[in-house]
């Protein structure tokens, strides 16, 4: 299998007391995408050599860098607050927990397919955001953030699956957050 594209990174808003998920929003057009595995592990050693191991997925690290970071997402993502077109940055906002979903497109024997990722928990940070003045040439910056999936409260920390359209695997990550096409 080899990677051959990324798309659609959507945050959905998880609606406070419910649990329950707001239309998806889109995080501006996806650049790159990272997911690194955490992993707790452990060793016992007995009649000195290796006698039980463990090693088990806990969470994962993402790593997100898109065109744009959209206005409406900087309430949903981070927590700042908002009047007309103003965003406020204080030193007390919080990145509320929102799930995540993007789509990569794959190639595997000559067909291609869309693999939605769908993170039912997460968090991120405020994005890196670098600036350049022009010089001889133009060149574009993109902003780029971290996050954090962990397990939701039934212990899931991502969902998985590859579909034959793009239409379906959108399709499919909002049904895994109770929401319709």
């Amino acid at each position: 299998m080899a990677y051959i594209g990324l798309r659609k990174p959507i945050v959905f808003p998880i609606t406070a007391g419910t649990g329950k998920h707001t239309a998806g929003v889109a995080f501006g057009k996806a650049v790159s995408f990272s997911d690194t595995p955490v992993i707790a592990s452990a060793e016992l050693y007995g009649d000195d050599a290796l006698a039980e191991s463990e090693k088990a997925v806990t969470g994962s690290t993402l790593a997100l860098g898109t065109t744009d970071v959209p206005d409406n997402c900087k309430e949903i993502m981070f927590g700042h607050s908002a009047t007309e077109a103003e965003y406020e940055y204080n030193k007390d906002d919080e990145s509320p927990y929102i799930s995540f979903a993007v789509i990569g497109v794959r190639k595997v024997d000559g067909v291609r397919k869309f693999e939605a990722k769908a993170y039912p928990k997460t968090q991120w940070e405020e994005p890196t955001v670098t600036i350049e003045t022009r010089g001889e040439s133009t060149s574009f910056t993109t902003p780029s953030t971290n996050g954090t999936a962990m397990p939701n409260d039934a212990g899931v920390i991502k969902w998985e699956e590859s579909f034959d359209s793009e239409a379906a695997a959108l399709a499919w990550v909002n049904k895994k957050f109770g929401l319709s096409e």
